[in-house]
């Protein structure tokens, strides 16, 4: 019996969804699992599998950087992500596609005036991005990763969302979030382009980010990260968080003056 149910929560994605907690924590995250939220669109419960954080406390306020973390177990499906071609977008963009509290997206506005190289390597939009993916051999036409960017997106939104009010209530606590969707998958991750010649260009990748786009809707930026390579990217990433929220106290001087302010300072100078 022990042996059928270890190969049942293999077939259902549970362990990688273990292993991703547990890389974060070893890492240094702040880790919770199978968190639920209600679906902004939808208006209907649902979980997220990792919520990962680190966090600084700046003028009395609670200043966190959080990964909310979509996990799907899809070995034998290749994921093939789409880089854009042509003019690269401004690094800029990457910093206003970040999904966060009305305090943290003011904060990101006046660190993308005068970026360094910290927090441009953490917010910037990357050079080599994609605006698209897909996974090959498809079963009834299942589109696998759309379905993982949007549920990564959707409980990040639900996240600050919450968070944005718990700032309203009388008992409020002082919370300002940046939100990074992210996706791990075990699937075998390729990008996908058209040569010189006009041939396919397939390429093995371990990590990408999807820049999406739409005419009704405010861009976002979605990491996709192979599972094998998720420690390494955790270390690096990881470091840059830590430097970043070391240094925010004096990088964002006019938003330490709201956050001192909206806890009740008597002035606003």
């Amino acid at each position: 019996m022990t042996q059928k149910i270890a190969e049942w929560l293999k077939k259902q994605g549970y362990p990688l969804e273990m292993e991703v907690a547990q890389t974060f924590r070893q890492a240094g995250f702040d880790v919770s699992s199978s968190e639920y939220y209600i679906d902004r669109q939808e208006l209907k419960p649902r979980e997220i599998d990792v919520l990962a954080s680190l966090s600084t406390t700046i003028g009395g306020v609670l200043f966190q950087v959080t990964y909310v973390v979509e996990c799907k177990s899809a070995k034998d499906s290749p994921w093939i992500c789409f880089p854009s071609q042509g003019s690269a977008r401004e690094s800029s963009v990457g910093f206003l596609a970040r999904i966060a509290t009305r305090e943290g997206r003011r904060a990101l506005i006046e660190l993308s005036v005068n970026p360094d190289v910290t927090t441009t390597s953490l917010l910037g939009l990357p050079d080599r991005h994609a605006y698209g993916i897909t996974n090959a051999f498809k079963e009834n036409n299942k589109d696998i990763p759309y379905g993982a960017l949007r549920a990564a997106r959707g409980a990040a939104e639900a996240l600050v969302a919450y968070s944005d009010e718990m700032q309203k209530s009388p008992e409020k606590v002082g919370y300002v979030c940046i939100a990074f969707p992210l996706v791990v998958t075990s699937a075998p991750l390729f990008t996908a382009s058209l040569g010189a010649d006009g041939e396919l260009d397939i390429t093995a990748v371990e990590h990408e980010t999807i820049l999406r786009t739409g005419f009704d809707t405010e861009y976002s930026v979605v990491e996709v990260v192979t599972a094998s390579a998720l420690p390494a990217y955790l270390a690096s990433r990881g470091e840059l968080i830590a430097n970043f929220l070391r240094r925010l106290p004096s990088r964002i001087p006019n938003t330490l003056q709201d956050l001192r302010y909206a806890n009740g300072a008597n002035s606003h100078k």
